[in-house]
């Protein structure tokens, strides 16, 4: 099965959040629809039917040079381009999803199909939402993607920069957002294939695919803030294997 999984980052509008408190000027927050997206990321990898995993382009958009109808457009023209792909997010069904929809009705355009809702209303099968497959029935006790990821022994150090800075100004901060949207995709991508692996995928074991995706990642990312932790977790699981 080939997938691919993206992460967003967005942050509040100047100007929807004042035309909206037009509306309701006792709200202390604004609103979710006024959001814009500031950065998107996706990274492919493959599964096969013995377990082995490959990993495939890692790519980002962000509003440093790019327009929210850009990154909407390069986004979707990279999913579109790839039919077979399953689509992997963490919280994507309650955020992602919601917010890259806002965007694409204030932009004029259409969702890719993995994102897409069935006729029937339900989620598209073209799209997994690991947080939302693990939240525990009945009760909805939802997991933070952060303590799923300490369980498998990544550093914390690492998942410190998930506080990320909403608002980038400087090239410096647009750059610091790019990486941390690009590393979201990467937990994302880590955190499914160990659920894939307790739900019985054949051949699977959570070091090999934990440094196959980190090998791929660092491949295409030489010299980011977080290469060093990532080569050191990479080290630690192929001792593993």
């Amino acid at each position: 099965m080939k997938y691919v999984a993206i992460d967003t980052e967005s942050s509040f509008d100047p100007y929807l959040r004042e035309a909206y408190s037009c509306i309701e000027p006792d709200q202390e927050r604004a609103r979710g629809a006024c959001r814009v997206i500031t950065a998107a990321s996706a990274y492919e990898f493959e599964l096969d039917e013995e377990g082995r995993v490959s990993t495939g382009p890692l790519v980002s958009w962000t509003a440093h040079d790019h327009s929210e109808a850009q990154i909407l457009g390069q986004l979707s023209n990279h999913l579109i381009s790839r039919p077979s792909h399953v689509v992997i997010t963490w919280g994507g069904a309650s955020a992602d999803v919601v917010r890259l929809t806002l965007a694409c009705m204030g932009h004029d355009l259409p969702l890719p199909a993995q994102l897409q809702r069935e006729h029937s209303g339900r989620w598209s099968r073209q799209h997994v939402d690991v947080g939302a497959a693990m939240t525990t029935a009945r009760t909805g006790k939802y997991h933070h993607l952060s303590g799923i990821l300490i369980r498998l022994d990544i550093p914390v150090g690492l998942l410190l920069e998930k506080a990320c800075l909403e608002q980038a100004e400087t090239p410096a901060e647009w750059n610091r957002l790019r990486q941390h949207c690009e590393l979201d995709s990467l937990f994302a991508s880590i955190a499914f294939l160990a659920w894939r692996r307790v739900e019985g995928a054949p051949g699977l074991r959570v070091p090999e695919p934990i440094c196959a995706l980190i090998a791929g990642y660092l491949r295409q990312r030489p010299g980011c803030n977080a290469e060093a932790m990532l080569a050191g977790v990479g080290a630690d699981m192929a001792a593993r294997v």
